[in-house]
């Protein structure tokens, strides 16, 4: 389509020459003419197909992009790192996602060398910007050596992307939380649990300071909360004297997470599953009531109907966490009608989770019950 129009527009391409002629006489360098509007949109489909994130999805956004980083390859020697040349915003962003579709496929080696050439774009750029292109180097390259088991490489890497994006755009950024994230991930990983809990509170603080003027019920804030109410929860499992007054924060935060992605997004919403996944972990880990159980588990039900494949198997470990949190409490009750209403939920929970399997693997009811 991009070569279409560009005939139309500027007319045949001349063989031999690096410029088309207008109806009009102009002359018109056929880079810009052709070959980068096909660049970029090899790139926007490639991007597409890697956020739909199949193997087969995945296989087409490789070939699309090398596609891209061919058309692209012969301007590199005559780019010019400054404010104004787009051919070097469009070969970094190729290599973004040539380098997320090998991690994401675990081609480690080609991965390497896409990071690797980031980098390398990313301290020849003089743009003002630069951060944007520092801070999508180091993430990527983070991203990797995480991969490769590498995690005190991926933490330093991890933590320069964060203080290179903070300093540009101040701490309440979401590009900041975004990269405080990747960070506290590496850190949790490797139990750094305080480091982890550190940078994720002043995350939020600065989420829900009034000065920064960030929406109280938005994605972001919901984002800061649940993260932090998931640390809160693993440090609570690890330190018995702690663990009253982190559960109940952890309670709160989760609570108003769930509250502000439901109403954002109705039940349609990945993030959601995750958010009612931790809510149910904070429950048991509080040794909560019957009822409150029974709340979260009708919640659940009404996402995970509505969710994604990823988002139904978030729905099932909440699920099962709380069928096998509810086998124990029925375990410790007497015999009669109270057991028996209890006996019930849990065998409501186990089939729900059991459905949802079934529905997200493919596998058959009697495959998903033995699993």
């Amino acid at each position: 389509c991009a070569i279409l129009y560009a005939d139309h527009q500027f007319g045949p391409r001349i063989d031999g020459k690096s410029h088309r002629i207008r109806s009009n006489g102009d002359h018109i360098d056929s880079w810009q003419s052709v070959t980068m509007p096909t660049c970029l949109a090899l790139l926007h489909l490639s991007d597409i197909l890697l956020d739909i994130h199949t193997p087969y999805a995945l296989e087409r956004a490789l070939v699309h992009a090398v596609e891209a980083r061919v058309l692209i390859k012969p301007q590199e020697t005559s780019m010019e790192f400054g404010e104004l040349d787009y051919r070097c915003l469009i070969f970094f962003r190729i290599e973004v996602t040539l380098a997320d579709i090998y991690i994401e496929t675990s081609q480690l080696v080609e991965a390497e060398f896409h990071c690797t050439e980031l980098l390398r774009f990313a301290n020849k750029s003089h743009s003002k910007n630069n951060y944007v292109y520092l801070y999508e180097a180091l993430k990527r390259n983070a991203r990797l050596r995480k991969a490769q088991g590498r995690l005190s490489e991926a933490i330093k890497l991890t933590e320069e992307a964060y203080i290179s994006v903070s300093d540009a755009k101040g701490p309440e950024n979401a590009e900041v939380q975004e990269a405080a994230v990747e960070l506290i991930d590496c850190l949790m990983i490797t139990g750094q649990l305080s480091r982890a809990e550190a940078f994720s509170r002043i995350t939020y603080e600065n989420l829900i300071d009034p000065s920064n003027g960030i929406d109280q019920n938005s994605d972001q804030v919901a984002r800061g909360m649940q993260q932090l109410a998931w640390i809160c929860l693993r440090i609570a499992r690890e330190d018995e004297d702690a663990s009253p007054s982190l559960l109940v924060e952890a309670e709160s935060l989760i609570k108003s997470a769930c509250d502000i992605t439901e109403q954002l997004h109705g039940h349609r919403t990945t993030n959601l599953t995750v958010c009612l996944a931790i809510y149910g972990d904070v429950l048991i880990q509080r040794d909560a009531s019957i009822e409150g159980i029974r709340c979260l588990f009708e919640r659940a039900l009404r996402v995970y109907r509505n969710a994604d494949a990823v988002g139904r198997l978030n729905a099932v470990e909440c699920l099962t966490s709380l069928g096998l949190f509810l086998k124990g409490k029925i375990g410790k009750l007497p015999t009669g009608e109270e057991r028996d209403v209890k006996k019930k939920l849990i065998v409501d929970l186990f089939k729900s989770a059991v459905n949802v399997i079934t529905a997200t693997s493919g596998l058959g009811s009697d495959d998903a019950s033995t699993l």
